[in-house]
C-alpha cells in the first residue's frame, strides 16, 4: 500500500487502448473485460456528490494528470484500500 492509504494494484490510463485493440484483432474480450471491470470499480469508489470534495480526492489519485504524462511516469489510476 503505498503512504496515502491507496492499494497499490492499478491501472495505467491507456491500458483501454490496448484492451480494444486485443479484441479487434484476436476477437478475445478477456482484456476489455477486466479493464472495463476496473474502471467501473474506480469510478464507483469516488464521491461525486460535490466539486469540493471530488476535486482533491481526484487529485491524490493521480487522475488530473494528462494521461501521456503520467503513464509515462508510471502513475497508475489507483483504487484505494477500503479494508
Amino acid at each position: 500500500m503505498s503512504g496515502n492509504g491507496r492499494a497499490r494494484a492499478g491501472a495505467y490510463r491507456n491500458n483501454h487502448l490496448v484492451a480494444h485493440e486485443a479484441l479487434s484483432h484476436s476477437g478475445n474480450p478477456v482484456l476489455i473485460i477486466g479493464t472495463l471491470d476496473f474502471a467501473q470499480k474506480w469510478v464507483c469508489a469516488i464521491d461525486y456528490s460535490d466539486v469540493q470534495g471530488t476535486t482533491p480526492e481526484l487529485q491524490s489519485r493521480d487522475a488530473l494528470i494528462d494521461s501521456g504524462q503520467a503513464d509515462d511516469s508510471g502513475l497508475r489510476l489507483l483504487l484505494p484500500n477500503r479494508n
